[in-house]
């Protein structure tokens, strides 16, 4: 089994969203402020790691609210955390129903394809990604991970050359010093590579 891709790299924020109105009825605020209290506890659920008190929570207030996509995200996240996958593809994928586009979903499916060592099918979902969101440094590294273990050198030297260069442009420097080293492993003299190391920018 691969472990070496984490779903902690996928990025996920559940959005509180408190929409009281002064001039509803009491009843309704009272209702409003259930809901707010009960998503600040799903929240704290899902951020202190309680994946199977979260699910229990969370699923509750998705069959209120189907339009909730954060709880989708939350919940694939957390069934993948737990092992559980079938839950966790149904998760991204019912999300991905309601927002085609949305890469955070395409990216754990991906993920979760890699855990599995569903190599191609994790390959053809990272790449769905990129067509969405080029510039997604991770996903290019798990790309890169995923050709280095089907022996693939170039093509994984050239995702790891891409998301070192998007670690420059936002100042990662020590992700840039430690895939520049792995590039090494691949291809001892890659240039670029090489002037990575010895800049003494780095």
């Amino acid at each position: 089994m691969i472990k070496t891709i984490s779903l902690s790299l996928i990025v996920l924020s559940l959005i509180l969203i408190s929409c009281q109105n002064k001039k509803a009825p009491i009843a309704k605020i009272s209702e409003e402020k259930a809901h707010d209290e009960q998503m600040e506890k799903i929240t704290e659920l899902y951020n202190s790691g309680q994946y199977a008190e979260f699910i229990k929570l969370a699923e509750i207030e998705l069959n209120k609210s189907e339009n909730n996509y954060n709880l989708y995200l939350g919940l694939s996240h957390a069934y993948g955390s737990l092992g559980i996958y079938d839950k966790a593809f149904y998760y991204a994928e019912k999300l991905l129903e309601k927002e085609p586009s949305n890469y955070y979903a395409l990216f754990a499916i991906a993920n979760y394809h890699f855990m599995l060592e569903e190599l191609d099918s994790a390959e053809i979902y990272f790449n769905k990604v990129l067509e969405i969101t080029p510039t997604y440094a991770r996903v290019n590294l798990n790309l890169a991970l995923l050709y280095e273990i089907q022996g693939k050198k170039n093509k994984a030297v050239k995702n790891y050359l891409i998301a070192i260069e998007l670690f420059k442009e936002n100042n990662f420097i020590e992700e840039v010093i430690q895939y520049s080293k792995q590039v090494l492993i691949l291809d001892p003299n890659n240039k670029i590579a090489k002037e990575n190391l010895e800049s003494p920018y780095f």
